[in-house]
């Protein structure tokens, strides 16, 4: 499936807003930002260190990549294909041209998934990323969370 690609401007913020909510759902990650609270997130990342690309098929949108370039490194910090393009060869097709259009080709570049999400660890292990740290946590527990917030 060709692609094309154009780099995101801050306008672009309400339809990757959108797109980041369904990555949270997907994802089953624990943000409980609103829209319009990722819109103002995105616009901001977007007017500082953070570059996106939207990537389109046929003229529609069907993906986008939000990174940031660092001296040693590119972290890719979201990644997302609409679910109607999934297994379509979308996915591997933007990672390649992020890889040999967008991004250095001298640095290392970084992306991190959630442990609970299999299909986004066999994708990255599928485009050549390996398995590089895992982060651990112990979740306060509620009972203790709420007395705090409450002051006692």
């Amino acid at each position: 499936m060709p692609l094309d690609y154009r780099r995101a401007t801050p306008d672009d913020s309400p339809l990757l807003a959108g797109w980041n909510q369904q990555l949270i759902r997907d994802e089953r990650h624990r943000n409980t930002m609103s829209l319009p609270e990722l819109e103002t997130r995105l616009r901001g990342w977007l007017a500082g260190e953070y570059h996106a690309v939207i990537f389109t098929h046929l003229s529609e949108p069907v993906a986008y990549a939000l990174y940031r370039e660092e001296p040693a490194l590119v972290y890719l910090r979201q990644f997302f294909v609409q679910p109607d393009h999934r297994r379509s060869g979308v996915g591997r097709d933007a990672i390649r041209i992020l890889q040999d259009l967008v991004w250095p080709r001298d640095k290392r570049r970084t992306v991190e998934v959630l442990t609970g999400n299999e299909a986004g660890i066999a994708f990255w292990r599928a485009n050549g990323y390996q398995d590089y740290a895992l982060t651990m946590e112990v979740m306060p527990p509620v009972e203790k969370v709420k007395m705090k917030v409450k002051g006692v």
